[in-house]
C-alpha cells in the first residue's frame, strides 16, 4: 500500500517569491515570516527538507516562543532533526548578537535608579535573586543615574564577606556620588540579619570618611525588597 510523502523541492529551484533571499531583497527584512528569518541563518536544509521546513519545525517544537529557544543548549538545537553543529551554532551566533545589541541599547540610556524599586528591578535582572547570595555596589552621579555596578562578593546561602576597599576603589575610578549597596536572601525573607545590620553600618561610615555617601542597602528576594537605612529612619521616626 503507497503511503502519502511530500515531494521535496530545493529553495533555489522555486520561484523567487518563495525564496526568502529574494524576497527580502525584494519587499525588506520586516515582511519575512521568522522561518524565513531563521532560514537565511541556516543557508541549507537537511534531513529531506528546505531551510524554511526545518525552520517551520523548529518554531513548532518551541510554540514560537524566541526567548525560550534563545536560551536554548547546542546539544539541544541538534536534537532536532535536520540540525547539526553547522546549522546549530549559526544559531546561536545569531541569537547571542540580538542579544548583544540588546544590552548596548539599553546600555546606551542611563539608568536612573532612584527608588528601591528601580535598583531591585535592576539587581534581579543582572544578578538575580535566587542562590547564591550576592552582595553588590552601584554607583550613581548626583541625578540618580547608575555609572557602574560591581559584584563585591558571592557566597553561599547565609551571608557573604564583603571588603569595604573594594566597594569603594570603584567608586574612586567612576567618580560616583553616592553608593547603593544590595543583596538577595535567597530564602525570601527579606529580614535584615544582624550581619546584614552591622555591615550596613560599618559600609555607611565608610563613606562618610571618603565622602562618598551610602545611600542605601537593599534585601532583594524574587518579588519583593526593602531598604536597611529607610527601615531603620521610620522606626527612629
Amino acid at each position: 500500500m503507497a503511503h502519502d510523502q511530500n515531494i521535496f523541492i530545493p529553495l533555489n529551484e522555486r520561484c523567487p517569491d518563495e525564496q526568502p533571499r529574494e524576497r527580502l531583497a525584494k519587499y525588506g527584512v520586516q515582511q519575512l515570516r521568522t522561518s524565513e528569518l531563521i532560514a537565511l541563518i541556516l543557508r541549507a536544509g537537511g534531513a529531506g527538507k528546505s531551510a524554511v521546513d526545518l525552520s517551520d519545525q523548529l518554531l513548532q517544537r518551541y510554540d514560537d516562543d524566541l526567548p525560550r529557544m534563545s536560551h536554548l543548549g547546542l546539544s539541544e538545537i541538534k536534537s532536532n532533526p535536520g540540525f547539526g553543529i553547522a546549522s546549530g551554532c549559526a544559531l546561536l551566533a545569531a541569537f547571542e548578537l540580538g542579544r548583544r545589541t540588546h544590552h548596548a541599547m539599553q546600555d546606551s540610556r542611563p539608568l536612573n535608579l532612584k527608588s528601591i524599586s528601580d535598583v531591585a528591578r535592576f539587581f534581579r535582572k543582572e544578578f538575580g535573586a535566587e542562590a547564591p547570595e550576592k552582595f553588590v555596589a552601584l554607583y550613581i552621579n548626583r541625578s540618580h543615574k547608575l555609572l557602574g555596578s560591581k559584584l563585591i562578593s558571592k557566597g553561599g546561602h547565609s551571608s557573604v564577606t564583603v571588603d569595604p576597599r573594594e566597594v569603594f576603589k570603584e567608586a574612586f575610578l567612576l567618580n560616583a556620588s553616592a553608593v547603593i549597596l544590595a543583596h538577595n536572601h535567597p530564602s525570601n525573607d527579606l529580614a535584615p540579619s544582624t550581619h546584614d545590620i552591622a555591615l550596613t553600618k560599618e559600609l555607611t561610615t565608610a563613606g562618610k570618611l571618603f565622602r562618598i555617601p551610602v545611600v542605601e542597602h537593599l534585601v532583594v528576594s524574587n518579588t519583593s525588597e526593602i531598604g536597611i537605612l529607610n527601615k531603620k529612619n521610620e522606626n527612629e521616626n
